[in-house]
């Protein structure tokens, strides 16, 4: 239930911010086919952009994912060139 109020306080502040933006800028606008087209998209993105976290403040109090990254590249395996075989192919083609 929690999850939902916060989906829907999150949906409520998207609209009044789109909606914000709607009537400051294309609120003198007479083309109508256009405006319906901007507020089925305002409606679109209102109920789809709250399902998504966006990290807009990072922290920088989080401690790295690694502490000691190791660039040597004398700790990387090498395999044996040298034991690889040429393989052979299943049937001849040609004469015998």
């Amino acid at each position: 239930m929690e999850y939902l109020l916060y989906y829907l306080l999150r949906a409520s502040i998207s609209m009044a911010l789109f909606y914000g933006f709607d009537r400051l800028f294309f609120g003198k606008n007479t083309f109508h086919d256009i405006n319906r087209l901007l507020l089925i998209v305002i409606v679109l993105l209102t109920v789809l952009l709250p399902l998504f976290r966006f990290n807009l403040i990072p922290d920088w109090n989080r401690a790295p994912l690694t502490e000691d990254i190791s660039w040597e590249i004398s700790t990387i395996p090498v395999s044996d060139i040298s034991a690889m075989t040429v393989p052979q192919p299943m049937f001849r083609m040609g004469k015998r």
